[in-house]
């Protein structure tokens, strides 16, 4: 069985809105579109781990790959650091400002993963456009 992860590029005015909303994805992706502009991003949250867990066992030699990639971790709301963990109920949400934004895509780059990765493109225009993120796991 998957998990899906949804991640949603928003205005930051938006941050402190979103915390109090039951569900925050429905909401976004209903009022904004899920559309071509490139405002959301979804993928088979398992699938990605996994690629993550094979490069970590190849290059580095431990399936530990939250701590071998900590941008991605970031990228997809696991491990510690900034950004905000919320609880909408269904799935596990987290919140990252646009300055959080930009320090996961430069450490997706430092990482590797811009070659072959939509998730790191994702990062990478919502850095460049100064825009925050909201994502979920269910």
């Amino acid at each position: 069985m998957s998990s899906w992860l949804t991640l949603v590029k928003i205005e930051p005015a938006l941050l402190g809105e979103l915390r109090e909303r039951a569900d925050p994805v429905g909401e976004l992706l209903g009022t904004r579109g899920r559309g071509g502009d490139g405002d959301a991003h979804g993928e088979d949250y398992r699938s990605l781990c996994g690629v993550a867990e094979g490069r970590a066992e190849v290059e580095e030699g431990t399936a530990d790959w939250t701590a071998v990639y900590p941008a991605l971790a970031r990228a997809v709301g696991d491990g510690g650091g900034a950004g905000e963990v919320l609880d909408p109920g269904d799935g596990t949400a987290f919140l990252l400002t646009p300055e959080e934004v930009a320090r996961v895509a430069a450490g997706l780059a430092d990482e590797g993963w811009i070659r072959f990765l939509d998730i790191a493109l994702f990062y990478v225009a919502a850095a460049a456009e100064g825009r925050a993120v909201f994502g979920q796991v269910n």
